[in-house]
């Protein structure tokens, strides 16, 4: 039987349980207000980041404070 390949969702996972492991809380702040983690579109709710964002399609954008956030997104 041939080994079945990684894919894009086994990447998502592996990035929230690390971010998790050094202490992120990676529920999505929209939902949750401790939340510090938005995945894929979800950062497309927060109207100030989808502006600035613009055409950019993060995979992740973590909360650090209200006024910086940390954008992670391949090309």
């Amino acid at each position: 039987m041939a080994k079945s390949k990684d894919t894009e969702v086994d990447a998502y996972i592996f990035i929230k349980e690390n971010l998790k492991t050094i202490g992120w809380d990676i529920r999505n702040p929209a939902r949750n207000p401790n939340g510090e983690v938005y995945t894929q579109n979800e950062v497309f709710n927060h109207s100030e980041l989808k502006k600035c964002l613009g055409q950019l399609k993060p995979e992740n954008v973590v909360k650090y404070r209200w006024e910086c956030m940390a954008v992670f997104y391949h090309l």
